[in-house]
């Protein structure tokens, strides 16, 4: 594997930061402010829409933020980049930059299928993405050889790469059924990543910050 480009993990880290900070405050841009009536009050459908706006928001925000974690614990690891670790990298943020716009369009036709299923499709390709930057990785031998990369950390980084696709992946077959149960899936996410660090809570020394 080469890197005829000269971008070094540093490189790519920081530019990663960059967009997950964009991606992450586009979330919010877009909400609907509530009418308020002239008993001074917000009018009931709009108030019950914000607050599943908001939720929705929650849990995406939380999501984008997970994908985070998990990218930085991985490039945490390498040694070296390659071109395709590059390109990898590159597709997983432009399904990351999609995530704001399909967020709002499933905000703005919330009782439609196809809406919330473009939202779903973009979540797994980003997941899917990251999982084979996490795959190449342990194929092409980037990880550093001053990290001790033991079984606990490739169990947790699979499934950190994987939990979300396929959460999605579940939550858009329920949707054909019960798009209302559909969207209520992906919080699933939110425990699972805390179950798994009640797993871990003793290991210590998983991971050694610079």
């Amino acid at each position: 594997m080469v890197n005829i480009y000269g971008i070094n993990k540093s490189h790519a880290r920081f530019f990663t930061d960059a967009v997950f900070g964009v991606a992450i405050t586009l979330l919010a841009v877009d909400f609907a402010i509530p009418q308020v009536g002239e008993d001074g009050l917000f009018n009931e459908d709009d108030l019950e829409e914000l607050i599943s706006d908001i939720i929705l928001f929650v849990i995406t925000f939380i999501i984008i933020g997970l994908y985070w974690i998990t990218y930085q614990s991985i490039s945490a690891m390498l040694a070296k980049t390659t071109d395709l670790a590059i390109w990898l990298n590159i597709i997983f943020l432009m399904f990351i930059t999609m995530i704001p716009f399909t967020f709002k369009l499933t905000n703005i036709y919330d009782t439609n299928i196809y809406a919330y299923g473009f939202y779903c499709v973009v979540q797994i390709f980003a997941g899917f993405m990251l999982f084979g930057i996490w795959m190449h990785a342990l194929k092409a031998k980037l990880i550093s050889p001053n990290k001790t990369i033991d079984k606990d950390i490739i169990h947790l980084t699979y499934f950190r790469t994987t939990v979300t696709p396929v959460v999605f992946m579940i939550s858009l077959g329920i949707s054909v059924y019960s798009l209302d149960f559909a969207l209520g899936v992906p919080a699933l996410i939110i425990p699972a990543s805390v179950v798994m660090r009640f797993i871990y809570r003793k290991k210590k020394d998983l991971y050694l910050t610079d």
